[in-house]
């Protein structure tokens, strides 16, 4: 398991990426992304729980593009 941070502008996000023992060795999926100041709350995402990389840089990447596409979608929303 590793904890890493996404900041874009002001804000920050704190994803957890998790190597589940039943997977392979080379399997890293995202299991909460949350925002680091607001609610504390984890986000719901889109794509996020579908993340699956042969390494963690990878799936950090992943999960860092999630976050822009979340973003960007509800600036349009609000």
């Amino acid at each position: 398991m590793a904890t890493r941070t996404y900041s874009i502008g002001m804000r920050r996000f704190e994803i957890t990426l998790t190597n589940p023992p039943t997977s392979s060795p080379m399997s890293w999926t995202i299991e909460c992304v949350r925002e680091v100041g607001g609610s504390g709350d984890n986000l719901l995402m889109h794509g996020v729980d579908q993340v699956l990389a042969s390494a963690e840089e990878m799936a950090f990447a992943r999960a860092c593009d999630c976050i822009d596409k979340w973003l960007q979608f509800n600036r349009r929303s609000l």
